[in-house]
């Protein structure tokens, strides 16, 4: 084999020099006649005249394993006598001879690599694709389908498979073509009501409500998450926003029976299941003992926190306007709703108790008094006040006041919370907020008191809003709290600044601020003052504007500058000033005949808070301002035609009355000096620890 291809190869490369022309076309048509039967009948490529042999055999383009090479026989091709040229064969029946020969197969397909995509693999089903049974073509579909999807839209992708396979195999409609999951999950009736039933009988995180959900409805849609199961609880408690109706349909079914033994009789096998699935999930789930009030919200279920709702029973102790509590009692009523009268029986029987407690108090000269073990609650003073604008938080108004966070919601509020709770300390956090942004568009469940009357009005001049919806409202305390609850902002203040909460770096304080929860009723609102009716009685009499000192307040940017004024320059106690305290009393609707405890803290206020200087010592003084103040309302009060009750000789209103109206003026009188002595041991202690550190630092 060796000697032969040398030979070929020298045929091949020809002479080196030139040969005649007889020996030139000898070796022309043996070579042409060598390779013609190197050739593929398959292959239309040939090589030129100076190739290599070997060059001249036929390489495919893909791999050469793939491909038989067939064989043609010397004597077919001798006794035929077939010949090729260079290009191709001689004739088309030549070629089909030689094809004739060669065992038919069918050539191969080139196996070429897929193109690997990042792209999620979706299942043909999801695309509309559907193949008739025991079909061929499926695998044929699948394929295609996995090669087009990555390259191609859908809309090609449907015109791909329409050109490429017949009309009965593959139906492909438009409606069918959904690539989009669906974004969020259509609660069932079913589903939120198992999701209030645990709510109401099981003590469970939002964590395990989510997995019993997942177990009790495996075939939704999309799978409960903590964030869904949060969110549809919320507007489950709120009511339908979108058709505005107060009350839910599931929330009712759940709430239906308001006694917790006889609902969890009536829920029985829906609470066996629900504790079936917990063990089969794995997550902790724990019944109830007892109601969960922080789960009432509509009208219905609202009544049982009402009647579980302690009383607070409030007193006047004897010669003190302090505030006092007794005993809290409990009224029990194990259900709202019953066929007969008695629930509603009931219900007037609490609302009648709670009316008694507030409001037939006993009085100072009541004997019983001193029997009942009372404790003194500081917490809460009488009088509190409440400055408000167009621009405020909340809904204001003189017959009520709303926290923003419950505006448009004519049902009740939910029961106070501990303030301990989480949730409680961020709503703190916001409502503190010295951001505006915070302020003003995150509602909290809060409404912001004070007890410094002279810090609400130099409110009016530097809060926002109009001009002629700038007011202050006085509100009474003990009221105010039995209805929601009232909380001192001091101590909250300071656990946030603790853990972090809020900024410690800022030095409010909050030693004048209290909260009250969700809302202040009409009952508990004396009376609201405009802040241009103050400066019109200040404008009209002398004696109110030597005391008030209003451009005061109005020009210094805050209450310890302004009251540092007020002591530098003080107003005494004279027949002066207390002719001013009794047109003020008068403007705040306080008359003869008001509560003494009323008139203490009113007295109080204005001495204290405008820095009047009060001198117990000097009697003759006091002595005239207490007759110009009680005969300033005995004037008013015969100008509306209540006086001359019994008196006489200037004695408006009887002798009884003056007494009362006397001890309730000095004991405002006395309480103030008692304030301005502390105040003053106060800042003396804190000058001489500031002297001393300087002697300190100096040696």
């Amino acid at each position: 084999m060796a000697p032969k291809k040398r030979e070929l190869a020298k045929a091949a490369a020809g002479p080196k020099h030139k040969l005649p022309a007889q020996r030139r076309r000898a070796k022309q048509e043996k070579k042409t006649q060598i390779i013609s039967q190197a050739i593929v009948p398959y292959s239309r490529a040939t090589r030129s005249k100076r190739q290599d042999i070997t060059e001249a055999a036929f390489k495919p383009a893909n791999k050469p394993s793939t491909l038989r090479r067939p064989k043609l026989p010397n004597s077919v091709a001798n006794s035929n006598g077939i010949k090729y040229n260079q290009e191709q064969a001689t004739s088309k029946d030549e070629l089909v001879i030689i094809r004739s020969d060669v065992s038919q197969s069918p050539p191969v397909t080139p196996r070429t690599p897929q193109r690997q995509t990042p792209q999620r693999r979706i299942p043909v089903a999801q695309f509309g694709l559907l193949t008739p049974p025991n079909s061929g073509s499926s695998s044929k579909i699948q394929k295609t389908v996995k090669k087009t999807i990555s390259k191609k839209k859908v809309s090609n992708f449907q015109n791909k498979l329409a050109a490429a396979y017949r009309a009965d195999e593959v139906v492909i409609t438009g409606t069918q073509v959904n690539t989009k999951p669906p974004k969020h999950h259509l609660w069932t009736a079913d589903e939120r009501k198992v999701l209030c039933v645990i709510k109401r009988f099981f003590s469970a995180d939002n964590y395990s409500l989510t997995a019993i959900l997942n177990g009790i409805f495996p075939k939704a849609l999309i799978p409960f998450t903590i964030g869904m199961v949060r969110s549809q609880y919320t507007e489950i408690r709120a009511g339908k926003k979108q058709t505005g109706v107060e009350s839910d349909e599931v929330w009712s079914a759940v709430w239906d029976v308001s006694d917790f033994n006889t609902a969890c009789q009536n829920f029985k096998l829906i609470l066996e299941k629900l504790e079936e699935t917990a063990s089969e999930v794995g997550v902790p789930l724990s019944r109830r003992l007892e109601e969960d009030l922080t789960n009432v919200t509509y009208t219905e279920s609202r009544k049982v926190a009402v009647q579980n709702r302690p009383v607070k029973v409030v007193r006047e102790a004897p010669n003190t306007g302090r505030r006092m509590t007794g005993s809290r009692q409990t009224i029990s009523s194990p259900t709202v709703r019953q066929q007969d009268g008695t629930g509603q029986a009931s219900q007037q029987l609490v609302a009648r108790n709670q009316t008694e407690a507030l409001t037939d108090l006993p009085s100072i000269e009541d004997p019983t008094l001193d029997e009942t073990e009372i404790q003194p609650d500081s917490d809460v003073p009488t009088l509190l006040f409440r400055a408000f604008s167009s621009v405020s938080a909340g809904l204001n108004s003189e017959e009520r006041f709303r926290a923003g966070q419950y505006i448009g919601r004519s049902n009740a509020v939910p029961p106070p919370p501990d303030p301990s709770d989480t949730q409680f300390a961020w709503d703190a956090s916001n409502h503190l907020s010295q951001s505006h942004e915070i302020a003003s568009k995150i509602a909290t469940p809060f409404i912001s008191l004070s007890p410094s009357l002279v810090w609400c009005v130099q409110r009016l001049y530097k809060m926002a809003g109009e001009e002629d919806s700038k007011k202050f409202a006085i509100i009474i305390g003990p009221v105010a709290d039995a209805h929601t609850r009232l909380y001192r902002v001091e101590p909250i203040l300071q656990h946030l600044k603790n853990t972090g909460m809020y900024n410690k770096n800022v030095s409010y304080k909050a030693t004048m601020e209290y909260f009250a929860w969700a809302e202040i009723p009409k009952a508990a609102i004396t009376t609201t003052i405009h802040r241009h009716h103050l400066e019109r009685l200040a404008h009209a009499s002398p004696c109110v504007t030597a005391l008030l000192r209003l451009a005061t307040l109005q020009n210094t940017p805050n209450m310890s500058e302004a009251r540092a004024h007020f002591k530098a320059h003080p107003v005494p106690l004279d027949g002066r000033s207390g002719m001013a305290l009794a047109k003020i009393c008068l403007l705040f609707g306080i008359s003869y005949r008001s509560d003494q405890a009323v008139i203490t803290e009113i007295v109080f206020h204005v001495l204290q808070g405008w820095a009047v200087r009060v001198d117990v010592a000097d009697l003759e003084g006091v002595e005239q301002a207490f007759c110009s103040f009680v005969g300033q309302l005995g004037v008013a009060d015969c100008a509306v035609g209540m006086g001359g009750v019994g008196g006489g000789d200037g004695d408006w209103g009887g002798f009884g009355l003056r007494v009362k109206v006397r001890e309730a003026f000095f004991r405002g009188v006395q309480q103030a000096a008692q304030e301005a002595v502390r105040e003053g041991s106060v800042r003396g202690n804190w000058r001489r620890r500031r002297n001393r550190r300087g002697l300190y630092s100096r040696s």
